[in-house]
């Protein structure tokens, strides 16, 4: 499991950029990386670890950034960093290939999404059921909205597999 939050925390932007192989600009403005454009729209907010282009709108954290500078799916940008911020045990539990890309890897993690779902319920919905009723409305609600907005296009496969993923940890930390 790629833990995205630990990455987040342990590269800063300043990070990324050493990371890119590029200097950090005084004023935290660079041509965007999610479009062609000839003067800087993209400001950088080194607090909050994000990015935002004010020309395209688009934005992101660090693993965004350097998904989208390298031209990289979510795995490899996440396991990328990951090593160069010395993280260890990044990966996908063994299920995908590292050169699969964001579009083959979302209906894997839906698919290991589900499986948490089916495991949990089978053993816990009788011990807790407040807790079994809370955790399946919340599969429905979070996997319904991200597989809806990724079918219409208003979120990309990385974006909807680390909603996929970060709603998955939560949950997996709640229920042990």
């Amino acid at each position: 499991m790629i833990n995205t939050e630990l990455i987040k925390e342990r590269v800063s932007l300043e990070d990324a950029f050493e990371f890119l192989g590029m200097d950090w600009p005084r004023s935290k403005k660079i041509l965007c990386p999610f479009h062609d454009e000839r003067t800087p729209s993209c400001h950088l907010y080194a607090q909050q670890g994000r990015v935002h282009c004010f020309g395209c709108g688009q934005g992101g954290d660090v693993i965004e950034l350097v998904m989208a500078v390298q031209k990289w799916d979510f795995v490899r940008a996440a396991t990328e960093l990951a090593a160069f911020a010395d993280i260890e045990g990044v990966n996908l539990e063994g299920t995908v290939p590292k050169d699969r890309s964001a579009d083959d890897l979302l209906p894997v993690v839906a698919d290991q999404a589900h499986a948490d779902v089916v495991k949990w319920t089978q053993g816990n919905v009788s011990s807790d059921p407040k807790l079994g009723v809370e955790f399946i409305d919340s599969v429905f609600e979070v996997y319904d909205e991200t597989m809806r907005q990724h079918r219409n296009g208003e979120i990309s496969s990385p974006t909807a597999i680390r909603s996929l993923l970060e709603w998955r940890a939560q949950w997996k930390s709640r229920l042990r």
